[in-house]
């Protein structure tokens, strides 16, 4: 018998007779005894022994009749936006407070939610105000000993990707906002394989071998030999097709 199938034997029995327990308060085993046999073997104790040895109590305690009755709806609800993906760059505050602008320039201006602001552009500016803090704080610490542990935090925490959704509203305050084209090139310029999207990082150029740029120049030559060899040939069919200009009499 389970640990589980005992409390429920004890609960049980608690709420019917009294049980022989110890003059201390302690548990007794005529106490242990009177719990076993309080159990009983109907149908409906067996099924309710099992329902606790399989299930989370916390479940169980569940009124399932009162679910339907609650209402999971927030407050305020904002109307359905497209949706944007951060792709683990670290910049999730930045993403749900562009989702914000976005939900009350439609409320707004009546728009349907079709303007997409470019996190691309205002991470640019985040970063460049993180290296500014950074620096500055470099050269106010500067005649500290390396040892200091502002000079310290500096030097280990340059520039981070984290922030905050008041960092969003200062951001946008001072630099504004710019349309998503800016953040769709990216991607597509991904696809192309021109840049390379790098978690937490931004987007990089993507770097070609010498090999590969050997392989993109035969592809070339391959390419436009052929074209050449197609061109001079219709070339060439026409002037023996057509007919020589006649000459002038003088």
């Amino acid at each position: 018998m389970n640990k589980k199938t005992i409390m429920l034997a004890a609960f049980l029995v608690m709420s019917g007779a009294a049980m022989a327990q110890k003059a201390d308060g302690g548990i007794s085993s005529q106490m242990l005894q009177q719990i076993e046999a309080a159990q009983g073997n109907t149908p409906t104790s067996a099924a309710l022994v099992n329902a606790i040895a399989s299930n989370k109590i916390d479940d169980l305690a569940k009124s399932y009749k009162s679910l339907g009755q609650v209402d999971n709806l927030f407050s305020v609800e904002t109307p359905a936006q497209n949706i944007h993906n951060q792709q683990s760059s670290g910049r999730c505050w930045m993403f749900s407070g562009m989702n914000v602008l976005r939900a009350n320039f439609a409320k707004t201006h009546n728009d349907t939610l079709r303007v997409e602001y470019s996190q691309a552009y205002l991470f640019f500016y985040d970063q460049l105000e993180k290296a500014n803090l950074m620096l500055q704080g470099v050269i106010d610490c500067a005649d500290k000993p390396f040892e200091d542990k502002r000079v310290q935090f500096f030097f280990q925490h340059p520039i981070n990707d984290g922030g905050t959704f008041c960092g969003v509203a200062d951001l946008v305050e001072k630099y504004g906002v710019s349309k998503s084209p800016v953040r769709d090139a990216l991607i597509a310029m991904c696809a192309d394989g021109i840049l390379k999207s790098i978690p937490r990082y931004g987007y990089e150029v993507i770097t070609y071998s010498v090999e590969d740029v050997y392989s993109m120049l035969q592809f070339r030559f391959v390419l436009e030999s052929g074209f050449l060899k197609q061109r001079i040939s219709a070339l060439t069919e026409r002037k023996k097709s057509s007919k020589p200009p006649k000459l002038c009499r003088s």
